[in-house]
């Protein structure tokens, strides 16, 4: 993309294209404008949106694509096919992530006490670090792993493992892949071995759709949809027998995709700039890590990091966000700050180091509102969740509908599923279940530990992680929540019921809250100020 920016639109051409609009296959409505010139262009992202065998794609305008800087083929208009014709998926590697950590000395204190118990253990430096026309912006750090293991079984069962993430490194080679390239008619046009990069015409508009879209096994919460893209597309072989879908755009064009996805349009709009300026920093933060270290992206499209949208999710409220905060991110003395973020926290966000096990300064539970009240969670956790505050997240102060099914919640679930997910777990049968009892909570009222006793046996969930895990049908949004029955003849309970409050981990921002602090004066700034104390926003471009 070169210094000027375009009307951002899928521009169909006669014949397939009006077909495929007429018949509903695009998506008819055209997103806002893009703003002019800006003196610096932001960073390309590569951002993962889907693994699959098989792709559909439209494309308004042409397309070269390209094998190794080799040009391939010049594609028309029109509508084609990608898919896997055979595939040798390569063996695989298993790294257990243990943590990060911003220097090396505390990185190796910790290999070296992994590797005194008998565990092998690496620190490596990932992340990047960026060089801008007025500043410079290090978002590197220590990451200690654990392996590598051949087989996934062979991962370590200790309890603290289950806590990790284990990331897959496939010892990939692009010719144990091969693909097919199809044109409108059925035609071959490509017969190979990945990669293929496909480059837009520099001086037309760069979109192409994904049509009958799945995120594929990888990508959670996710439905079958056209979605419009702009940039650069890129199909690659993920080691494993698929097709990784990657989009190639500069990091505010991406943040027009995700500002949408995590906090619509409803939301006023300093709260809509708090979030655009929170999802870039936390962009510039994940670039490289996680799922993404052994993979060739940056970042993937799901709500495991950021949600992504695309062209599709675009409004005119959240671009306007984005382009109002163009280049600020959130510091800590001169480091990037890690900017997690969450639905609502229920009136107290959570400390860092009891859900994610490492902390940082600015990552600490803070109260969701501006003078606390005679009473917190680690004074009478009933009285918090049955007699709420009037947090900053609370439907009375964010004034959204959102809010009044996420604040304050009323979940049953019935003992014989809680039952069966212990033994698909845990691998054990306690039996009819007697009470489920909790053993730890957090500052912010959370549970971090529960014991679940049948008339069997019993068992105990030692994370929120856990926890959720077991009492999800229907899903349970946060672990902040109190326990009642409903008990049949014999004084078991026939139901179990929870009261309970917030969506998500509850660290970082919430986004509830950040409308609630709008409605009460407040600005993005300050709503950073108030979730990340110590911090400071910098503009870099």
């Amino acid at each position: 993309m070169g210094k000027r920016f375009y009307t951002i639109g899928l521009g169909l051409s006669m014949g397939m294209g009006l077909l495929l609009w007429s018949a509903g296959c695009i998506p008819r409505r055209r997103p806002p404008q893009v703003p002019p010139t800006q003196r610096f262009e932001s960073p390309r992202i590569r951002v993962a949106i889907a693994y699959s065998k098989h792709f559909e794609l439209y494309v308004p305008d042409s397309f070269w694509v390209y094998r190794n800087n080799e040009l391939q083929i010049k594609l028309p208009p029109g509508q084609y096919q990608v898919r896997v014709i055979s595939a040798q998926p390569a063996p695989v590697h298993y790294w257990v992530w243990w943590g990060s950590y911003s220097t090396s000395d505390s990185a190796d204190a910790v290999v070296d006490s992994l590797v005194s118990a008998g565990y092998p253990a690496q620190r490596v430096r990932w992340g990047r670090r960026w060089i801008f026309p007025s500043d410079t912006l290090d978002a590197r750090e220590y990451a200690v792993f654990v392996g590598p293991y051949t087989r996934r079984e062979d991962v370590p069962e200790d309890s603290i493992f289950r806590r990790k993430a284990v990331l897959q490194d496939p010892q990939e080679s692009q010719e144990e892949l091969q693909l097919e390239l199809l044109g409108p008619q059925g035609q071959t046009l490509y017969h190979g071995p990945p990669p293929l990069r496909w480059i837009p015409h520099p001086r037309r508009v760069p979109n192409f759709t994904v049509l009958n879209f799945r995120p594929g096994i990888r990508f959670r919460g996710q439905k079958v949809a056209h979605r419009t893209y702009r940039g650069i597309l890129e199909f690659r072989n993920d080691g494993l027998g698929h097709l990784v879908l990657i989009n190639e755009l500069p990091v505010e064009v991406y943040l027009l995709g995700v500002v949408p996805k995590e906090m619509g349009p409803q939301f006023p709009i300093e709260a809509l700039k708090a979030q655009a300026i929170v999802a870039r920093t936390y962009t510039y933060w994940q670039w490289g890590k996680g799922r993404a270290y052994f993979q060739p992206y940056d970042l993937v499209g799901d709500y495991s990091v950021q949600a992504y949208g695309g062209q599709d999710a675009r409004t005119p409220e959240t671009d306007r966000a984005v382009w109002e905060t163009r280049g600020m991110v959130v510091m800590y003395r001169d480091r990037l700050a890690e900017t997690l973020y969450h639905s609502c926290c229920g009136g107290y966000t959570e400390d860092m180091a009891v859900v994610f096990g490492t902390s940082r300064p600015y990552l600490q539970g803070v109260y969701c509102g501006e003078t606390a009240p005679s009473y917190l969670p680690v004074d009478s956790i009933e009285r918090w969740i049955l007699d709420p505050p009037e947090a900053f997240c609370s439907p009375e102060v964010s004034q959204l509908t959102l809010a009044r099914r996420n604040f304050r919640w009323h979940v049953e679930l019935d003992p014989k599923t809680i039952q069966s997910r212990i033994r698909q777990y845990y691998g054990k049968d306690i039996g009819k279940i007697v009470y489920l009892r909790t053993l730890k909570r957090s500052r912010s009222g959370r549970i971090l530990a529960m014991k679940i006793q049948g008339i069997l046996d019993a068992v105990v969930l030692q994370s929120p992680y856990s926890i959720r895990r077991v009492l999800r049908d229907p899903p349970l949004k946060s672990t902040l929540f109190i326990i009642d029955y409903e008990r049949g003849p014999g004084g078991l309970p026939i139901r179990v019921i929870l009261n309970g409050g917030g969506n998500g981990h509850g660290v970082g921002l919430c986004q509830l809250g950040a409308a609630g602090m709008v409605r009460r004066g407040y600005t993005a700034r300050q709503i950073l100020a108030h979730y990340y104390p110590g911090t400071g926003v910098r503009d870099l471009y």
